[in-house]
């Protein structure tokens, strides 16, 4: 599965080209929770319902596996809470109730250390950007944007901020590896996991 954030119509369609055996889940919907254009391309062969816009419910056998692709607000440019923020967290965490067997993953534009964060922690995930000791998920090309974001829209500039992008695991999921390259395609760096249910 590869779960995307911020894709075009366009550019979904040349990702679907060199993808062919993977159907497509878009979510364009400005009202969403989770946000808008993403998309998520899932294995063909994997038995699949898209059960809201961006989380994916994936049938393994008599497995139940939640795939949720997060792509949450970028401002306030903080990236600290704020009650919008923490109502998005809980609204997420409806979605992974009864479910032993959940991921979620994505641009999360949060600070590590909010209360938002804590409060995935709190519901019995494991946060493997914590756990695996990661860094960062931005780089120089996201430092170099806000600074020029700044200039434009006279929004503050917050400095090399090194995170937004987590991937929170349920204890049903056994991570085999997980990592994040620095691999510099995008200002988010990529969140890699490979696992077991």
């Amino acid at each position: 599965m590869f779960c995307l954030q911020e894709v075009s119509v366009n550019l979904a369609k040349k990702i679907g080209i060199y993808l062919p055996d993977y159907a497509k889940v878009e979510n364009r919907d400005s009202g969403s929770i989770f946000y808008k254009n993403q998309i998520t391309f899932v294995k063909k062969i994997l038995a699949f319902k898209s059960v809201s816009e961006s989380y994916i419910l994936v049938c393994l056998t008599d497995i139940k596996l939640s795939i949720i692709n997060i792509h949450s607000e970028a401002l306030p440019g903080h990236k600290l809470d704020t009650k919008k923020r923490i109502e998005f967290v809980e609204e997420v965490l409806k979605f992974t109730k009864n479910n032993n067997n959940t991921i979620i993953g994505g641009d999360f534009n949060l600070m590590p250390r909010t209360k938002c964060i804590k409060i995935f922690e709190e519901n019995n995930l494991i946060n493997l950007i914590k756990k695996s000791n990661i860094k960062k998920t931005r780089n120089r090309h996201a430092w170099e944007q806000a600074k020029n974001l700044s200039k434009e829209l006279g929004h503050k500039f917050y400095g090399n901020q090194r995170f937004a992008d987590y991937c929170f695991v349920s204890k049903g999921i056994k991570v085999k590896s997980f990592e994040v390259p620095n691999i510099e395609i995008s200002d988010h760096l990529p969140l890699i996991l490979e696992f077991e249910v």
